[in-house]
């Protein structure tokens, strides 16, 4: 009986032993989707399906049009007044349609498009795309699947705190529809800042991983700055950033040799010089006409 009951408790103990080390085998990872974050500019907006941002041509050209004449007349004159009659008034009206209101609500209703849906339902947005957003949504979508990846994206001169708001909205619609218990994120320059809103109101319990690119996170300082008065142009700075909007690596090249061209008979430090000049003295007028409505 003894030997018998010995004989039990053993199989029982080896059949226990067998079943606990098959657990593993049965167990089902935790799934994470993948979510890139936009960055600015990466789809253009639109008021009343006209792209209004980035800037077109026809708006430059009006633009360019309206200010040629008061500059020509300010290299004569050298009057700071005259030039800024001319000037706000266009500047106000080549981009009213991207002004905001006092309380940062957008003035006119513009658009942008967005993407509900995962990576794979849009191959003429992302497939073709090789860095950048686009870039990261296609390795997002060769490591996680097409299904598991998906693009955030908004209007980015409204509040990051309320884009935080939808940004929570998307990744629960995430994982409702993707069934994964948490999402690795992937934010681009003022992706990241949108992304930090949200971690800051919502936490991180929906959140695998954050990968940041390029967010500038010196940007309240940098804004405070431009707030309080302290504004300065570079000029090269200037061009480049308006090249990039365009998203075209043609203009890069081309700024690139402009500016090198320019250094080298050290003409960059007296445009520099030139242009802060006219905004030191039109810096009050500047904020009160234009930048602060």
């Amino acid at each position: 009986m003894k030997k018998t009951s010995k004989i039990l408790i053993s199989v029982i103990l080896c059949l226990t032993v067998a079943f606990c080390s098959l657990i593993p085998a049965f167990a089902t990872e935790p799934k994470t989707a993948f979510i890139v974050v936009s960055g600015m500019n990466t789809f253009p907006l639109y008021k009343d399906g006209e792209k209004v941002f980035p800037t077109t041509s026809k708006t430059i050209v009006k633009l360019a049009s309206k200010i040629i004449l008061p500059l020509v007349g300010f290299f004569a004159d050298s009057d700071y007044d005259k030039l800024g009659d001319s000037l706000f008034p266009a500047a106000a009206e080549a981009f009213d349609d991207l002004a905001c209101n006092p309380d940062g609500s957008s003035k006119h209703d513009l658009t942008t498009d967005l993407f509900p849906l995962s990576a794979g339902n849009y191959p003429d947005s992302f497939m073709n795309e090789v860095k950048d957003e686009g870039g990261v949504v296609k390795a997002g979508i060769e490591a996680f699947g097409a299904d598991n990846t998906y693009f955030f994206n908004y209007d980015w001169r409204l509040d990051p705190l309320k884009h935080a708001d939808e940004l929570n909205k998307f990744i629960k619609n995430v994982k409702a529809e993707t069934k994964c218990d948490r999402e690795a994120l992937a934010a681009f320059s003022m992706g990241g800042t949108v992304t930090c809103s949200y971690l800051y109101k919502y936490g991180s319990a929906d959140v695998d991983s954050v990968s940041l690119c390029s967010t500038a996170f010196q940007g309240t300082s940098c804004m405070g700055s431009m707030f309080s008065g302290e504004l300065s142009v570079d000029a090269y700075g200037l061009i480049r950033r308006t090249a990039q909007l365009t998203r075209n690596d043609f203009l890069d090249e081309l700024v690139m040799l402009i500016d090198n061209s320019l250094e080298a008979y050290k003409i960059n430090a007296s445009i520099d010089g030139y242009i802060n000049g006219i905004l030191s003295n039109l810096n009050d007028r500047l904020y009160k006409e234009l930048i602060i409505p």
